[in-house]
């Protein structure tokens, strides 16, 4: 699925950026985005093209990840049934 990832690991080092940095990018999975949301504590992250430039392209809802996670949960659930 190649959804989106962390740029931050959060806990404390110079070398990370802190959870209040925190960005996504689309090349990564959903458990790695669902990861980034937990450490920032945001309700929201913004997607960059990638973690040099951090030019954003978009915006990221934990709520539309979870939501999107689910229904392709349930998609493969009927797809596996013969419901679909």
């Amino acid at each position: 699925m190649g959804f989106i990832a962390a740029a931050s690991r959060g806990h404390g080092c110079r070398c990370c950026p802190s959870p209040k940095d925190a960005v996504l990018v689309p090349s990564m999975n959903v458990q790695s985005a669902a990861e980034t949301f937990q450490r920032a504590g945001a309700e929201e992250l913004a997607v960059v093209e990638d973690f040099t430039d951090r030019k954003v392209i978009g915006l990221l809802t934990e709520g539309h990840l979870m939501r999107r996670y689910a229904e392709e949960l349930d998609k493969a659930r009927r797809d596996l049934s013969g419901e679909g």
